[in-house]
């Protein structure tokens, strides 16, 4: 709402609409019931969604290079999952310089699954709900400050543990710490190692963030714009009394 205003004073104007925020949410997945977790033999952490050269997956790479120079052992355990878009350029330089086509592996787009019959969507929703961790990149633009990933809003839903890396965005923040999550900053790759480092030892002892499950719908959003609608209502009536 601030920038919004800063952008268009008319907003901040008396007697001009105020405007009001809305956080969309998202409707929950088609499947029936979230499955219960199960560790197995690898450390599984899923992206889900485009990437760009701002919104890469090769700073987990680099994060991911670290660990394995600390730990060993975690080159043969730790796989990073990509699904939904296309590899940005630096993700797919990353995989070049450290030898990692083993490690990151690029699933595309899911589709319907012509055996199961299962949709892309109720697709998605498994794999969401199958993975160790999920990772949420925000981006390092300016804009970051008031945008929230729509993603977001989905990993919600899958009830997992989400590694945020955020930028100057302390409502994200808060939301994410609230629910319980790894959360890094943008930019900074120390920070961004330690804190993989950190879901490995809690993986290897099997002791992953356990979030709670509070998931934003758009229920939530439809409350909230038609009590501002019958708040309008109330207000002209009142007037033309």
């Amino acid at each position: 709402m601030h920038y919004a205003k800063v952008r268009n004073p008319n907003l901040d104007t008396p007697g001009n609409a105020r405007g009001f925020v809305v956080m969309p949410g998202a409707n929950p997945p088609i499947t029936a019931e979230r499955a219960s977790h199960h560790y197995g033999k690898y450390l599984n952490l899923c992206h889900f969604g485009s990437l760009a050269n701002d919104r890469s997956l090769s700073i987990i790479l680099k994060a991911a290079h670290i660990l394995i120079a600390q730990y060993p052992e975690t080159r043969q355990i730790l796989k990073v999952h990509a699904y939904g878009a296309p590899l940005d350029s630096h993700t797919i330089e990353g995989i070049k310089h450290y030898g990692y086509d083993d490690l990151l592996i690029d699933h595309g787009r899911l589709e319907r699954d012509p055996v199961t019959g299962q949709s892309g969507r109720e697709r998605v929703a498994q794999k969401m709900q199958e993975a160790d961790v999920l990772i949420l990149l925000h981006g390092c633009d300016e804009w970051c400050s008031e945008y929230i990933p729509s993603k977001f809003y989905d990993y919600l839903w899958a009830g997992r543990p989400i590694w945020a890396i955020t930028h100057r965005n302390p409502q994200l923040d808060q939301i994410l710490e609230e629910r319980g999550s790894y959360l890094s900053v943008d930019g900074d790759e120390v920070g961004i190692a330690k804190t993989l480092e950190r879901i490995w030892l809690d993986w290897k002892q099997r002791q992953l963030i356990t979030p709670r499950y509070d998931p934003i719908g758009v229920d939530q959003a439809v409350a909230q714009i038609l009590k501002q609608v019958q708040s309008h209502l109330h207000s002209a009536e009142v007037i033309g009394a």
